[in-house]
Order: C-alpha cells, then sequence, then structure tokens
C-alpha cells in the first residue's frame, strides 16, 4: 500500500511539474488572428497566425522561434526567427494570392501558463511581385 501511494504520488507530482507545450492565443495588430505555439524544448517554438479579415484577405504565417530570458529577469524573453506566409486578398474585382518569408522579433513576458508579447514582423512578398512591409501586433497564449 506504502509503495502504491508512492509511485501515485511520484507521478502526480511530474505530470505537475511537466512542461506546458502547446499555447494558444490571440493576436491583434497589422493582421489580426489567433496562434498557436508549440514548444518542443525551452529556446525553440514553431509559432503560426492564421489571421483574416471577412471580404479582404485570409493569412498564414508560420515561423520557427528561438527563445532567450534576460539575466536581470527570466520571465522577459527576447525572441527571434524566420519562417514564411500565404494569403489570398479579395476585393470587389478580383483575388490576388500572396507568398513570401517573414522574421520575427518579439519581447515576451511568461508568467505562470500565460505570456503576453508584442512583436514586429518584416516580410518580404515574393510572389506575385516583390513588395517589403513590416507588420506586427500584441498578443496573448494560455499554455494548455
Amino acid at each position: 500500500m506504502l509503495i502504491l501511494l508512492f509511485v501515485t504520488s511520484t507521478r502526480f507530482v511530474q505530470a505537475q511539474e511537466a512542461p506546458r507545450r502547446i499555447g494558444i492565443g490571440v493576436e491583434v495588430g497589422t493582421e489580426t488572428g489567433v496562434t498557436l505555439k508549440f514548444n518542443p524544448g525551452k529556446k525553440f517554438a514553431y509559432e503560426l497566425l492564421a489571421a483574416w479579415n471577412v471580404g479582404d484577405f485570409v493569412f498564414v504565417n508560420g515561423h520557427a522561434v528561438y527563445t532567450k530570458a534576460l539575466e536581470e529577469n527570466p520571465r522577459v524573453r527576447a525572441a527571434y526567427g524566420f519562417g514564411a506566409y500565404v494569403g489570398v486578398y479579395e476585393s470587389r474585382r478580383r483575388s490576388d494570392g500572396f507568398v513570401g518569408l517573414s522574421g520575427r522579433g518579439a519581447v515576451v513576458y511568461a508568467f505562470d501558463r500565460y505570456e503576453a508579447y508584442f512583436q514586429l514582423t518584416p516580410r518580404f512578398d515574393l510572389l506575385p511581385g516583390t513588395r517589403f512591409h513590416v507588420g506586427g501586433g500584441l498578443g496573448f497564449r494560455v499554455f494548455i
């Protein structure tokens, strides 16, 4: 009986200490939408933003992101990485698809199972033509 209690309690503690690897949230900014973050490790993550404006555009942007905690305050982190995006702009006359490369630079504040962030996202359209522009926004995620 004592062994069963010990094994059960250690598994419960291990389950509580396991890192939360999937974050779901919202981002408001140049593109407003929902975010998904997958953390396979402590310093590296994959992020996805799906944004839309009904009747105007649909947009998906993904990044591979490296995260580094600041020495002064480990809850504050710098995040940066590279990725790509694809989307469709709609207008009354026609719709245009677009594809490009993007970067991400962010300041992240993590607490408990939540994180809030401010990010800038430089983008370089490759198709249908080349164009450089910068997006960004404020976001909030909860990890499950």
